[in-house]
């Protein structure tokens, strides 16, 4: 036996096989569609499958509510709770707008006041003084002592138009003689005397020495800066007894005062004759 025959040999058995393998796959084909018939024979249908499902159905009726049950006892109070913390302070609010001013009472008036302090005494008058007659004792004692005075002014002197003013002083330091009389220097003999005066103001004063009606010296400041800046002038007289001396601020001028004493006025005998 050759190589030949036997290949021959062995594809023959397995075509063989391969049929016989067919064959009975068929057979088991057949079985199954048979049982296939058998199962739709049984359900009446064409396909076992399971079809799509249905729709919802409606709601139905609600149930009849059951009874209201028994109420349930109290629980047992709980325990107190710890205190917050205290909350910071607000901010001080502004204070409000005052009210209006309510009505005047209806009450009856008080009780008169007591009379209130004396006030500052006026302005002297424009003229000389009245001399008065002086009694024995007073005349001696101007005619021995030497006559010397300083007066001071703390006051102001509000501007007067027109007029001019006569200068008086709330302040006397010294009045030897009794001759200066807050306004006035009246000669007590005849003599040499010397007077100065100083004036504090912070515009335009202008003084005068004024003898019997008649200037003697003055000064005139102007203050451009309107600070308080001070002024003199002073004179020697020969003065007979009687004869008069006063300052005297001019028409469309004022003076002011302090309390420091600038504004003075100040003379006194240097010989008789």
């Amino acid at each position: 036996m050759n190589k030949f025959t036997i290949v021959i040999l062995l594809v023959t058995v397995f075509g063989t096989y391969c049929q016989t393998l067919e064959q009975r796959e068929n057979n088991n084909g057949k079985k199954r569609d048979r049982k296939k018939d058998r199962i739709q024979d049984r359900c009446g249908s064409s396909c076992c499958e399971r079809g799509q499902p249905g729709l919802n159905g409606s709601p139905g009726a609600p149930g009849i509510p059951g009874a209201t049950g028994i109420p349930g006892r109290d629980g047992l109070p709980g325990l107190q709770g710890m205190p917050g913390m205290q909350g910071l302070q607000g901010l001080t609010g502004k204070p409000g707008h005052p009210g209006p001013q309510g009505p005047r009472g209806q009450g009856p008036p008080g009780e008169k006041g007591e009379p209130g302090p004396m006030g500052l005494p006026g302005p002297p008058g424009l003229g000389p003084p009245v001399l008065m007659e002086l009694s024995d004792s007073e005349a001696t004692y101007r005619s021995l002592a030497t006559p010397a005075f300083t007066a001071i002014r703390t006051r102001g002197l509000a501007c007067h138009p027109g007029q001019q003013m006569v200068i008086s002083f709330d302040s006397i330091a010294t009045n030897i003689g009794d001759n200066f009389n807050s306004t006035h220097f009246i000669c007590p003999r005849n003599g040499v005397y010397f007077f100065i005066f100083h004036i504090t103001h912070s515009r335009d004063p202008k003084v005068e020495l004024v003898m019997n009606n008649e200037c003697i010296v003055s000064i005139h400041g102007d203050s451009a800066n309107r600070h308080q800046q001070s002024f003199s002038n002073s004179a020697v007289l020969e003065l007979r007894k009687g004869d008069l001396l006063w300052l005297s601020l001019s028409s469309d001028h004022s003076l002011s005062g302090d309390t420091l004493n600038l504004t003075t006025f100040s003379g006194f005998l240097i010989s008789a004759i």
